[in-house]
């Protein structure tokens, strides 16, 4: 079906993709090229900007980090409505499988999954 994946469901690649690789349509389903634009949104917009300003001793970082705080929650909750469907599941699990950014993004997309997995269990309780 496409050159790196077998079936849109598929966790793995198969064969790998080399890494640095700008995928295309004829190599992976479009809800990965979809998830790759929204994961690249999120590392570079919230996640890196977060992680480096918890870093740093600036004026005002309280302030800067509710406000960045507040992006990285509003890019969280696009990747989990997203992550309802199997297909942005894979392709994201596809992706943490030859991840090469940081591990601590690594580990919030993988938290971001596990959180998804909960909700569709129906363990998470809403407050209001």
């Amino acid at each position: 079906m496409y050159k790196f994946v077998k079936h849109p469901l598929d966790a793995t690649y198969t064969p790998s993709v080399p890494p640095e690789r700008v995928l295309t349509s004829e190599e992976v389903p479009p809800e990965e090229l979809e998830m790759r634009e929204v994961i690249s949104c999120w590392y570079e917009e919230a996640f890196d900007l977060y992680e480096k300003l918890t870093q740093i001793e600036i004026e005002n970082k309280e302030e800067l980090l509710e406000v960045q705080t507040n992006v990285l929650e509003h890019h969280n909750k696009i990747i989990l409505l997203l992550l309802k469907r199997y297909e942005y599941r894979a392709a994201l699990q596809r992706m943490l499988s030859v991840w090469t950014l940081s591990d601590s993004a690594k580990v919030a997309l993988e938290e971001l999954i596990e959180l998804s997995n909960e909700t569709r269990k129906g363990n998470i309780v809403y407050s209001s």
